[in-house]
């Protein structure tokens, strides 16, 4: 079975852990500018991975769907998404939904979801604007606190799963 992850990273918790899977699954990792020049017919099977911007996949990696679903169309997709918020606050279904286009959604056979890390004074300004928000408006979901939650042996199950689409 040949595998790409193809995946978007800002801050660099999902390049983490897009690296951590490619890894474990033996696979050619890719980000999503080096992905759009792939031959799709070269892999069995695609690992989506993204970051989280207003609970759903990054505008990149939204693109990059739009742009490839026709190639993605025929393939055993699985997907993984990176945020802030700790995953017991998650509601995966409505990621999922937000995150990829129907076709998409119905090929994803596996899903997980990780939290990253957060490192306020490396932000954006615009980054730290919707941060300040967020904290305000929803003060049990976004906090301002430095963190750093990516780790290789959050991936195992994904992988496992991965393993026998």
């Amino acid at each position: 079975m040949t595998t790409v992850v193809i995946y978007h990273s800002k801050y660099g918790s999902t390049k983490r852990y897009a690296k951590f899977i490619a890894d474990a699954l033996g696979a050619d990792l890719k980000d999503t500018e080096e992905a759009s020049k792939l031959d799709f017919a070269d892999f069995e099977i695609v690992v989506l991975g993204a970051h989280l911007m207003g609970f759903a996949a990054c505008p990149p990696m939204k693109k990059f769907l739009k742009s490839n679903k026709k190639y993605l169309i025929g393939k055993k997709i699985a997907a993984f998404l990176v945020g802030g918020t700790p995953p017991q606050l998650i509601d995966r279904n409505a990621l999922i939904e937000k995150s990829f286009p129907e076709e998409i959604r119905r090929r994803i056979g596996a899903f997980a979801y990780y939290r990253g890390a957060m490192d306020y004074s490396r932000m954006s300004f615009g980054d730290k604007l919707v941060m300040r928000i967020a904290s305000i408006v929803m003060p049990d979901k976004a906090k301002i606190e430095k963190f750093d939650a990516v780790k290789k042996e959050n991936i195992k199950d994904f992988v496992a799963v991965v393993k026998k689409l």
